[in-house]
């Protein structure tokens, strides 16, 4: 075993989550700021194009975000097997969580289009922005509202559909952002599985 107390590295473990939340944040808001100076940008454009390019940073951004989420997560595992020993907070955070959510009677497609709308996964709120943007100003810049549909032109509405199959792909690449308890109690079998093979 390292030469280490329980009691200082449960310290240092709290203060490096506190680090990688502080990074995340700093992404988030580092995300918002430049996709809404690009939404910003291309409303005076008025060109449904530009609306596609906040997805650049939003992919990027989200992986970054997800990572260090993933890592917060592997820490609070490595606290539960190894320091708290089934009593403290990260031990009890299931349950915590469990007797003090709010149930509500919503079902899962509209749970998940809440979470998208109310910011739960920043890049989403922010992508589908984006995509709403790209088809409505599509749509008002080549009048496709005013046209009979068998005169309406592939080339027409290719803008839409890419913002259509862009937040397609975002939102499944986010798939596992809202998974953190689920990922976490993987991590902590695992851990536990393999804890004496970890202390050698």
């Amino acid at each position: 075993m390292r030469g280490v107390t329980k009691d200082s590295e449960y310290i240092e473990l709290k203060e490096e989550v506190i680090a990688l939340i502080q990074i995340q944040n700093n992404y988030i808001i580092a995300m918002y700021t430049i996709t809404v100076s690009i939404l910003a940008f291309a409303i005076e454009r008025n060109n449904e194009w530009l609306f596609l390019l906040p997805y650049i940073i939003l992919f990027s951004f989200q992986r970054i975000i997800m990572a260090k989420n993933d890592n917060m997560v592997r820490i609070a595992a490595y606290i539960v097997v190894f320091l708290e020993e089934g009593y403290g907070w990260e031990s009890l955070y299931k349950s915590i969580v469990h007797y003090t959510t709010i149930k509500n009677n919503t079902s899962k497609p509209f749970s998940k289009l809440k979470n998208i709308v109310s910011g739960r996964i920043s890049s989403l709120q922010l992508g589908l922005l984006s995509s709403t943007g790209c088809i409505t100003v599509n749509i008002v810049n080549n009048k496709l509202y005013s046209m009979p549909i068998h005169d309406i032109k592939f080339f027409d509405i290719i803008p839409s559909l890419m913002g259509i199959i862009l937040f397609v792909l975002l939102v499944s690449w986010c798939k596992n952002a809202l998974n953190s308890m689920n990922r976490r109690e993987v991590y902590i079998e695992a851990l536990k599985f393999n804890k004496e093979s970890i202390n050698e």
